[in-house]
């Protein structure tokens, strides 16, 4: 998932007339969601071929507004919100593209919903695998192989595990983006991005058809063919910078024994993932070796998220964000 800014730049960084109001976008099963600052878009290409569009506001979140303003702290909150919203979003794409046979098409039966029902389980089982892999495992590891080469020392300990984490994001995307079943949502993460990149580069014309979605969508479309299925504020991206954040945290608090601190990685993801969360909203549009040196690896690791999308992929993409445009717009 994209994060959100302020303001969004062209694929060649320069800015449009008027700046483009950035958004974020899922790619799902057989479609894209697309969110705003009040709305969420949701897109399905269901069995029968139609398209469902569906855009329902979001609730804000109960939390103090100074909270929500303050760096570092906005970046959990918000990492937080986004994994509910997309949780949500994959389960209702799965009841839109395979519809019960009871049911109209495109319709998911009547009753409590699925995403309801597992929402948090699953956000629990992602949230303790997640720590697993990339605390967990790279912790034990470290101790373990520094105790058999005989050596000490913090900076040394941070560095392996960070060497760790790195390999295994690498693997773990590298596995996953080989998956038969993923590569359609490849396909859609990619014109996500495509689509993205037609609104922040083409703002100024589409707004000339926002009132209609339908021609508003057939405009990104075709501005969407030729853009980049690489975006940089992409959640991939974002896994790189949490990484690279937690290098620097961890460096600050890394109490010696192995359990105190496994426990002191766990208590700062939070602050982990609010640092990252920064980084990753700040760096588009930026220039500089710093900037490029932070934005390359997730670039290179998209190439793995993503593949490049047929034109029915596209389309859903921006009917998407064209629906959202004509809530969050106006």
């Amino acid at each position: 998932m994209d994060a959100e800014s302020g303001e969004s730049t062209r694929q060649d960084g320069s800015c449009a007339e008027r700046p483009a109001r950035s958004y974020g976008g899922q790619a799902v099963i057989e479609g894209v969601m697309m969110r705003g600052r009040r709305n969420v878009t949701l897109a399905v290409r269901t069995s029968t071929g139609e398209i469902v569009v569906e855009t329902d506001s979001i609730s804000p979140l109960r939390v103090d507004e100074r909270l929500l303003a303050a760096p570092v702290v906005r970046g959990a909150v918000a990492l937080a919100d986004s994994l509910v919203v997309g949780i949500k979003a994959i389960f209702r794409s799965a009841e839109l593209a395979s519809p019960k046979e009871s049911g109209r098409p495109g319709q998911a039966e009547t009753g409590p919903s699925t995403a309801k029902v597992w929402m948090f389980p699953l956000i629990g089982l992602a949230v303790a695998l997640a720590v697993a892999l990339f605390v967990v495992v790279p912790v034990v590891a470290t101790s373990l192989l520094l105790r058999w080469a005989g050596v000490t020392g913090r900076i040394l300990t941070n560095f392996v595990e960070t060497a760790i984490r790195l390999l295994i994001l690498g693997a773990y995307i590298a596995l996953v983006s080989r998956a038969r079943e993923i590569q359609r949502v490849l396909q859609y993460h990619g014109a996500e991005h495509k689509v993205i990149w037609a609104w922040e580069t083409f703002a100024d014309d589409v707004r000339d058809f926002v009132k209609n979605p339908e021609e508003a969508s057939k405009l990104l479309k075709d501005r969407a063919r030729n853009m980049s299925r690489v975006h940089p504020r992409c959640g991939t991206s974002f896994l790189f910078l949490a990484v690279i954040a937690g290098a620097l945290v961890f460096s600050l608090v890394s109490p010696e024994g192995l359990l105190l601190r496994m426990v002191a990685r766990i208590a700062l993801l939070p602050v982990v993932a609010g640092f990252a969360y920064e980084i990753l909203k700040a760096s588009p549009g930026k220039k500089g070796l710093v900037f490029s040196i932070l934005r390359a690896p997730g670039l290179v690791l998209q190439k793995m998220t993503t593949r490049e999308p047929d034109d029915d992929e596209i389309e859903v993409a921006a009917l998407a964000l064209a629906h959202l445009l004509r809530r969050e717009e106006l």
